[in-house]
């Protein structure tokens, strides 16, 4: 029987009605807005939206290994696992497509391929998928909208800006930096992994409340661990917050290049404004390996070892010991460890009549206490 007008049921309930089952979405006559057919192929019920069939659900699934490129159309199915073993290309459709229409395209691959999938359209590559990487893309009308990978951010409120990943309630990592952590901050070029850590400014913070001081270079390793100095590494001693009283284990690196001995001055990590400054109710145990070294037949190696003690005003400085270790070649070098109490400075310096331009490098491997 063939009904040829609209049927009003009157908000009654259609009970046990089936839809028009189809391989194929009909064609004749034309179809209409609101037309609705269920697909057997692809088993998956389907609507016309006055310009194409859309699935209902949105989500029916072409599970593929590619063996050439492949071009999508609007009316493939918008979820695609896709596998190869050469490199390939999935090209989006630009014409024919609805509002906020989607496809989510899966590399299938095994963990250890590395044969990955270009995604793009007529216009522009999007993506490089490799092997289990999901992207999804939605179309605004004019262009695919894309998972940005450039930046990664999970939680509320987390900064990820410029090739930032944040993950993390308030997580920071503005220009180029990695955070993990609530509240974390590893923007500018750092690493912040942990609760309330500070690793910004090319530097390292790891664990709970741990912080560099956005010093360049520096690592704070530990609970509570708290590096204040340029190049500074910095382990946690006791579980008392660092900007307190604290107890430090701490690694300093300097070096510095000179051609006559009054420019022999080591700066830490090599930073020109890289002092070694000492806190008031601060003590310094620490125990020092020196290079300087022109050419393979100029070197020289020494240690020092040395307390310093800074009241609230002026340092006191030991030198338990300061011997050569190694000498070829650079007999009238010297290296002294030297005091600044105008502006509460420890600082090496060299001697002597050096060869050439020197390098000089140096680590101070430190226990580091404090009263606040």
């Amino acid at each position: 029987m063939k009904i040829l007008s609209d049927i009003e049921v009157n908000q009654n309930i259609l009970k046990q009605p089936r839809i028009d089952v189809r391989a194929s979405a009909p064609t004749s006559p034309a179809p209409k807005e609101a037309q609705m057919y269920y697909d057997s192929a692809e088993k998956v019920l389907k609507y016309y939206n006055g310009t194409q069939w859309v699935s209902w659900s949105n989500e029916a699934v072409n599970v593929q290994f590619l063996s050439a490129n492949k071009t999508l159309t609007a009316s493939d199915p918008p979820i695609q696992i896709l596998s190869t073993s050469l490199v390939r290309t999935v090209t989006l459709p630009t014409t024919g497509l609805t509002m906020g229409q989607k496809f989510i395209i899966f590399h299938n691959g095994t963990d250890s391929g590395n044969q990955y999938i270009i995604v793009r359209d007529a216009n522009r590559t999007y993506s490089n998928l490799y092997s289990q990487a999901r992207v999804e893309f939605r179309w605004d009308g004019t262009k695919w909208l894309f998972d940005n990978k450039d930046n990664i951010n999970i939680g509320v409120n987390a900064q990820g800006s410029n090739m930032g990943i944040a993950i993390g309630s308030s997580a920071n990592s503005n220009v180029y930096g990695t955070t993990i952590g609530n509240y974390a901050n590893g923007s500018n070029n750092g690493f912040a992994g942990g609760r309330f850590t500070n690793g910004s400014n090319v530097s390292t913070a790891i664990g709970f409340n741990a912080t560099t001081n956005s010093q360049m270079g520096a690592i704070a390793c530990g609970a509570y661990a708290n590096a204040m100095r340029v190049g500074e590494f910095a382990l946690s001693g006791d579980f008392v917050n660092s900007l307190n009283n604290n107890t430090r284990f701490t690694i300093l690196r300097f070096h510095t290049w000179a051609s006559n001995p009054y420019g022999a001055i080591l700066m830490l990590n090599g930073e020109e404004d890289g002092w070694y400054e000492m806190l008031p109710k601060h003590i310094i145990s620490g125990d020092m390996r020196v290079h300087a070294m022109f050419d393979a037949d100029h070197v020289k190696a020494w240690r020092i070892r040395y307390v310093a003690y800074r009241s609230a005003t002026d340092i006191d400085l030991d030198i338990l010991e300061n011997f050569v270790e190694y000498n070829l070649g650079m007999d009238n070098v010297t290296m002294s460890f030297q005091v600044d109490n105008y502006h509460h400075l420890l600082y090496f310096k060299g001697g002597g009549t050096l060869p050439g331009d020197t390098l000089f490098t140096a680590y101070s491997l430190n226990l580091e206490t404090k009263l606040s």
